[in-house]
């Protein structure tokens, strides 16, 4: 892992491999961005199953399969990079059964991080109090720490087999 929290790949053999089989940037890109899409689907489904098992006091939720829609994965343009998140907001509607629905992945980030205490103060009878405390439930960073290896090889095996795939239908 690098220290920015990122994952570290050796790049002196990678372009090595890409200087010996003369590769154009495009095609390292396109190499780059399927290498990144699989393996961070490997963290995404993950995290979609630790959230069918979060469970409250009252059992488990009831729209765990709905608000794993609110995963969400980012493959840059430039191949460069790729984001797994919860809280992104990009689509406003998610299908989901034949229906369109707002995009649950502001919920996930009281799920994963909990609320504090909310309180109602004010004047008046009826303008006061408790609306309670949501407990944290952590289902991405566990997710995350036990598929970060398998998601580390799979994307130098994936870069490698890719830009050997790329190669040889130029050849």
């Amino acid at each position: 892992m690098a220290d920015n929290g990122g994952w570290l790949i050796d790049a002196h053999q990678l372009y090595r491999l890409v200087d010996d089989l003369d590769l154009s940037n495009k095609d390292l890109n396109k190499a780059m961005k399927k290498a990144l899409s699989s393996s961070s689907r490997l963290i995404q489904t993950e995290t979609k199953k630790n959230l069918r098992g979060v469970s409250y006091k009252g059992g488990s939720l009831n729209n765990a399969a709905f608000l794993s829609r609110g995963v969400s994965t980012l493959v840059y343009k430039s191949g460069r990079g790729a984001t797994i998140g919860l809280f992104d907001n990009r689509k406003a509607k998610v299908s989901y059964k034949g229906g369109k629905y707002k995009n649950p992945a502001y919920l996930l980030r009281f799920i994963e991080l909990g609320t504090k205490k909310r309180e109602i103060k004010g004047r008046g009878m009826y303008r006061y109090g408790n609306r309670g405390v949501l407990g944290s439930r952590p289902f991405f960073a566990p997710a995350v720490q036990s598929k970060y290896k398998a998601a580390q090889d799979i994307l130098n095996d994936n870069i490698e087999k890719e830009i050997i795939k790329i190669a040889k239908k130029r050849s």
